[in-house]
């Protein structure tokens, strides 16, 4: 999920870069500081916000009542 998640915004990014790029320049694509930088802004403040959440939530539940169950759930069909 996290790969299908991640190509769509890659290519998302691809497709608009492609619909307004060729309005401002002419000849071959190149990727610039801005256009580097604004991509690492973005995804060092989503790592931010996902690590600060990772931080003060546990990503398996703690306390729960019934997660001796859980574990230990078998299916005879």
């Amino acid at each position: 999920m996290l790969a299908i998640s991640a190509l769509v915004l890659i290519m998302q990014y691809v497709d608009i870069y492609w619909m307004v790029y060729p309005n401002f320049f002419d000849g071959h694509v190149v990727f610039g500081f801005w256009e580097i930088g604004v991509f690492a802004g973005f995804a060092g403040a989503f790592l931010l916000t996902i690590m600060s959440f990772w931080s003060k939530h546990s990503l398996v539940p703690v306390k729960d009542p019934r997660m001796h169950e859980a574990l230990n759930h078998h299916v005879a069909y």
